[in-house]
């Protein structure tokens, strides 16, 4: 390639300069210069500017930070770097003075220190790191500085500090840009601020930054997108291997690959680069936080940190003020330290220490050079295990963690454990130590290193212990209150009598031999007391007898063909009812097929929870096997002893007495039955229906874990919640759950009924956010664990609530992740292919579990005298949506999750109404409506708390709209945007749309505003109609206001609609995230308005609108109303949240009828008014 070269000396001392530059034919499009930078593949790339956008830039540097003919100017940059555009074009246009500085050749920070001084520098401009460096090094104060511009990189809070330190009266600006768009915003920072968000601040005139997210526009606060950069002198291209590519994506918009945050004040924050934000075992880490806490920390002067791909682990690398901290001392110094200030995940592994961070030409660290720096380091969570305790700690991990080593940094749900695993560790924590720890202790204190502090605090407890052993082994023993809830409820058939059956179906991939596994369950039956001991009653109490022998014999069929109908003829026929007066209480069968076998195996519930089934299975096969098991210590009749025998603790009684009182102690899910039906129910029937969550969602669910270190059950647990808390349309609700009582290392291997269920309460407030909820019920969770030791009868009497007996139902609702389940070894060893959970009878009315932990499967069992199977197939898909927004959109608040699903508008709405009479199907709305008008004129159409209109009134005012909307240049068929507030004039104006020939789109005013631009911007409305104090507009869409359009003016004649026209268009959540819209005509309207026959439509009738105008039931209830002349009453939403004022309001108003979904009338059935249609 040839190249010519100029050298600068000899043009510069050249004399033959004949040239006029004034008449040089230079236009501001020309290109001015190419500045090239690192691309995002690794790959250099020119920026070309113009001569137009280095004068807006300069002009606009130079307006915000005063710069006149006295600045004096320091030039750090490289003339590589765009920051110094801004400087030399910004002091030549200004005539200020510019001081050229080479920093690596100046030699020393006091030389550079030196030359601050002599010029009297007013206004610094560089990267953060190069301002850190220099003046932490500097001793004196430089009082002539006037401005200190920071920008290119991210700023700090403690940045603040040493502006005030070293340049006393400075104010310290945030400056905002890239190469392609040098300069977009800033802002001056006070100190006083320096614990507060650093944002982007303001723009400069004629730019806009926005923030994009998965190619929309958001303005919602608390989420994180992509800055975007509006401007009119953005770079218009790359030189890119010797050809021009635009930069714009956009017109005039440039995607900067920056990440920001809007805050509740409207402004940026700046979170980082993307290309900076990494995971790490799920986790989402941004290396600028990092770095940022690293630099609060005094002894620390410079500081970097990167991600290790190969190694997957974070590398910190440290420059350190060697007179506050010696060598020696900093990595464990560091360590306390970042533990202190960051999540465990964000902790660097790794900490190289250094003299000096590496820089590149622009002064911004080096990070390719950085990677290849192999100094001192210290791994900080790979740390081995060293003393004795930690390495007993380590091996109980290993034997539950799935992880190749195990940090003892981290905690077990931080590698990837769960609850279960937790009480599985817990346990053997608790026999290898001879201590009492709780879940909570696990929970709160859970890396190998926490847990070893504790431990050696903990005094040895086997002679405490021992207290309860030490006496004599009885046969005869009263039984524990868990068991005699089981045996009242069941004797008084209280519910089905195999409800509390536990059966297993076991599928094995080889034969067994009967013979020798009756052997097997005779030697399992001898080796677990729980498994021959009978219950009576005597002198009012229960009892529970050990028996010395108690046999039984193995049933066997052979199944040439075992699907899924003889399947369940075999558990028809096989799970019989329990005589719990004749052990023993468990019964087995043996299926044999042409390829395997199945063993089916039933116990009772009073004798065996879910970890008891996994242990009968486990013995079971391996006495089959023959391979020996060591004899069982302690039994059953132990615990009982210990449980009857201790006492409830004050601190135990508290903490029930403040969670509970007696009228919020039980939840009913709200139903569809007959009034009253309900109390009288003694007996039941049960259906079961399965589900399974979509893998993408278990994937997300499984990285949500990982980031906020909680279990799937705390995750499932409390959107659960979140939905009984909509459908009850109540804050407090109470739901129980299992909860595996065997912290002591005694009771692990032994079968009895250890679990308890126990009732949560908790408080789903409707202004929490749905992640600030999960995040309050995670730790509610925690400390429900701390008194879980109790069961439902001993909580009843810490309450101390006299109107409880041992059948007082307290709970209705059950939410569980099957405990039941089989140590992956042990199904290896025993060749196990799968174990099953037939279904046979519920508990509870409503209870919702998850059988398989991993991929998230689960069933729904429900009382199907109280529920519908159509009822519980919605519910389940409303859960769905529920856990979908909590991954999608977890800083949605509580109160605006919709539970409407996406294909129910028209299926609720329309298509379910069994409505086979007659109807106006050849008429329009506006023409039924003008009918109703004719006939009932003076009427009250519509109420509200201080204002009433008539039909007449509301025609007429519709008509001076409608007319006023034709005049504006609304178009027939065309739709209307629709800003809702809860009013009378905005039913009047949906009428005058309709009038108008048009049809409208209603859209709640209390929507975010991003939400609002996209469902107008996706339907293509042209024009919104509006109340002038909703401040918002939308480009390309005109403006209307209401106020202005019921101006009386002289009538025309409006556009008449067709049957067949649209009417309105509803939009809703889709399964995307993004609103749905969907188009109901007039003729779908009118057919479940006019001569229905399942809802009285006389004109007597007052009807109560409920819900906002924006939801599709709304619009039944307005038309419904006002197409039979009857009279709708309006009032605020929040009518429903006191119970006792919604009542006297139906009765003072003397409502007769509601329309409203099912989910929210159950309060209402027995407490209204016979009168009152629902």
């Amino acid at each position: 390639m040839d190249i010519d070269v100029l050298n600068i000396e000899n043009i510069m001392v050249s004399k033959n300069i004949n040239r006029s530059f004034e008449s040089h034919d230079i236009k501001r499009i020309d290109i001015a210069y190419i500045l090239y930078t690192s691309g995002s593949t690794g790959e250099a790339k020119g920026v070309i500017q113009t001569q137009r956008n280095i004068c807006y830039f300069a002009e606009n540097f130079s307006k915000e930070l005063r710069i006149n003919e006295n600045s004096n100017i320091i030039l750090l940059s490289k003339y590589t770097h765009d920051a110094s555009v801004l400087d030399i074009y910004a002091s030549l246009i200004n005539g200020a003075t510019l001081y050229i500085i080479d920093v690596k050749k100046a030699g020393s920070f006091r030389k550079i220190e030196e030359k601050l001084n002599e010029n009297k520098i007013t206004l610094w401009h560089s990267v953060p790191t190069l301002f850190r460096a220099i003046s932490k090094k500097v001793k004196n104060s430089f009082h002539s500085m006037e401005y200190v511009v920071l920008g290119g990189e991210e700023i700090h809070s403690n940045d603040l500090d040493l502006v005030k330190n070293v340049f006393p009266k400075a104010k310290l600006y945030c400056l905002y840009g890239q190469t392609e768009s040098t300069f977009n915003s800033g802002k001056f920072i006070d100190s006083k601020f320096a614990n507060n968000e650093i944002t982007l601040g303001k723009a400069i005139q004629d730019t806009n930054l926005f923030i994009y997210k998965d190619g929309m526009q958001i303005k919602t606060d608390n989420l994180v997108g992509e800055i975007v950069v509006e401007s009119p002198a953005i770079s218009p291209f790359y030189k890119i291997n010797g050809e021009q590519k635009p930069v714009k994506q956009k017109s005039n918009l440039y995607f900067t690959g920056d990440l920001g945050e809007i805050l509740p004040t409207g402004e940026i924050k700046f979170i980082g680069r993307k290309d900076h934000q990494i995971k790490i075992n799920g986790q989402r880490v941004e290396i600028g936080e990092i770095e940022n806490v690293l630099l609060k920390k005094e002894e620390i002067i410079e500081a970097a940190v990167l991600y290790i791909p190969g190694e997957k682990l974070l590398s910190a690398y440290i420059v350190w003020d060697e007179n506050l901290i010696d060598s020696n001392d900093i990595y464990d110094c560091m360590f306390e330290y970042m533990k202190k200030n960051l999540p465990y995940y964000m902790i660097p592994a790794k900490f190289h220490l250094l003299k000096e961070i590496p820089k590149t030409n622009s002064g911004k660290i080096n990070r390719k050079e950085l990677k290849n720096i192999s100094s001192n380091d210290r791994s900080s969570f790979k740390t081995k295990s060293n003393t004795f305790v930690q390495k007993k700690l380590v091996s109980i991990y290993n034997k539950y963690l799935n992880v190749d080593d195990v940090l003892i940094e981290q905690s077990f749900l931080q590698q990837g454990g769960d609850s279960l695993d937790a009480m599985m560790i817990l346990s053997d924590i608790n026999e290898e130590f001879d201590v009492s720890l709780n879940l909570s202790d696990l929970f709160e204190n859970s890396s190998i290193i926490e847990l070893e502090k504790i431990l050696s605090n903990c005094s040895k407890k086997k002679n405490l212990l021992n207290k309860f052993f030490n006496k004599e082994k009885l046969k005869i023993q009263e039984a524990t209150s868990a068991q005699l809830r089981l045996y009242t409820i069941q004797n008084n058939q209280q519910c089905s009598l195999i409800s509390y059956n536990e059966p297993k179906l076991i599928e094995l991939n080889y034969k067994l031999q009967i013979n020798k596994l009756n052997r097997a369950l005779n030697s399992l039956i001898h080796r677990h007391e729980s498994l021959r001991t009978s219950f009576h009653m005597r002198n009012g109490k229960l009892i529970q007898k050990v028996h010395e022998n108690a046999t039984v014999n193995i049933e066997y069929e052979f199944c040439k063909n075992f699907d899924l109908k003889q399947r369940q003829k075999i558990v028809e026929d096989f799970v019989k009812p329990f005589n719990l007066k004749a052990p023993p209480l468990i019964r087995i069968k043996l299926i044999e097929t042409i390829k395997n076998c199945y063993l089916f195996i039933d116990v009772h519930h009073i004798i065996a929870d879910g970890t008891s089934l996994s242990i009968i299975i486990r013995d079971l096969l391996y006495l089959y096997n023959g391979i020996y098991l060591k004899p069982l210590e302690y039994q059953y009749k132990d615990y009982i002893y210990e449980k009857i025998n201790s006492k409830i603790s004050e601190k135990e009684k508290l903490f029930w007495r403040k969670k509970f009182s007696y009228n919020d102690i039980q939840t009913i899910l709200p139903a569809i039955y007959k009034k009253n039906n309900y109390l009288k129910e003694t007996s039941s029937s049960v259906a079961i229906i399965h589900f399974s969550l979509d893998t993408d969602l278990v994937q997300k669910i499984k990285d949500f874990c990982t980031y906020y270190s909680a279990t799937r059950y705390m995750v499932l647990f409390s959107v659960f919640n979140i939905l009984v808390s909509k459908y009850t349309q109540q804050e407090n609700i109470v739901v129980g759950t299992p909860f595996s009582n065997r912290n002591k290392p005694m009771y692990k291997k032994i079968v009895g009924m250890f679990a308890n269920t126990l009732p949560i309460k908790t408080k789903v407030k409707s202004n929490y956010k749905i992640i600030d909820y999960f995040k309050h019920f995670k730790d509610e969770l925690i400390e429900y664990y701390k008194y879980g030791n109790l069961d439902l009868e001993q909580i009843k009497k810490a309450i101390k609530k006299e109107k409880f007996t041992t059948n007082t139902p307290i709970l209705s609702i059950l939410f569980s992740l099957q405990e039941f389940e089989i140590d992956k070894k042990v199904k290896s060893d025993l060749d196990i292919k799968s174990i099953k959970t037939p279904f046979v009878g519920n508990k509870f009315d409503f209870a919702l579990i998850f059988d398989d932990k991993k991929n998230l499967s689960g069933h729904v069992e429900y009382n199907t005298s109280i529920y519908s199977n159509s009822e519980m197939e919605m519910l389940i898909k409303r859960y769905k949506k529920l856990l979908k927004e909590l991954m999608v959109s977890p800083y949605k608040y509580i109160k605006d999750l919709d539970l409407l699903l996406e294909n129910e508008i028209e299926e609720v709405l329309f298509n379910n109404q069994n409505n086979h009479t007659p109807y106006p199907k050849n008429k329009t709305i506006d023409e039924v409506f003008k009918e109703t008008v004719d006939k009932y004129g003076n009427k009250i159409a519509i109420h509200s708390e201080n204002f009433n209109m008539s039909y007449k009134e509301v025609f007429e005012k519709a008509s001076y709209l409608a007319t006023n909307l034709l005049e504006s240049g609304v178009q027939k068929k065309e739709t209307i945007a629709l800003i809702c507030e809860k009013n009378i004039e905005t039913i009047v104006t949906m009428i005058g749309i309709i009038m108008a020939g048009a049809n409208y789109l209603p859209i709640d005013v209390k929507y975010p505003e991003d939400r609002i631009k996209y469902i107008i911007q996706n339907c293509g409305c042209k024009h919104i109609l509006r109340k002038k104090g909703q401040k918002f507009n939308i480009s390309n869409v005109k403006c209307l206001y209401i106020e202005e359009l019921f101006k009386e003016t002289p009538l025309r004649n409006y556009c008449f609609n067709l049957p067949t026209d649209t009417a309105y268009v509803i939009y809703t959540s889709g399964s995307s995230g993004r609103p749905k819209g969907v188009e109901i005509g007039h003729k779908s309207l009118i057919k479940i308005c006019k001569n229905i026959n399942y809802f009285s439509t006389d004109s007597y009738h007052r009807l109560l609108h409920m819900g906002s105008f924006s939801f599709d039931a709304s619009v039944q209830q307005i038309w419904l109303t006002l197409l039979n002349g009857m009279t709708l009453y309006i009032e605020e939403d929040d009518l429903l949240l006191d119970m006792e004022y919604f009542k006297k309001y139906i009765d003072l108003n003397r409502i007769t009828s509601l329309i409203m979904p099912t989910i929210y009338s159950t309060n209402l059935v027995l407490a209204m008014p016979v009168s009152l249609i629902i």
